[in-house]
């Protein structure tokens, strides 16, 4: 199991790589909304479509959040 966190609500995924439409179903996100992944030591979040794969083999939590 791999803990994600979308707009600070804790997710449990079985997965370890997860799409954008994904993240998206399991946050209740609406279609439209924009989603990011906070990479730590990046200086910015990195915009996630909704075919775009992300790994979430990397140690700690994943973070995700969305803007309208």
């Amino acid at each position: 199991m791999f803990e994600i966190l979308i707009n600070k609500n804790s997710f449990s995924v079985e997965h370890g790589c997860i799409t954008g439409a994904e993240i998206k179903s399991i946050g209740t996100i609406p279609k439209n909304d924009k989603v990011t992944f906070h990479i730590r030591g990046a200086k910015h979040p990195i915009e996630i479509n909704d075919n775009d794969v992300v790994d979430l083999k990397h140690p700690g939590a994943a973070v995700f959040s969305t803007l309208h």
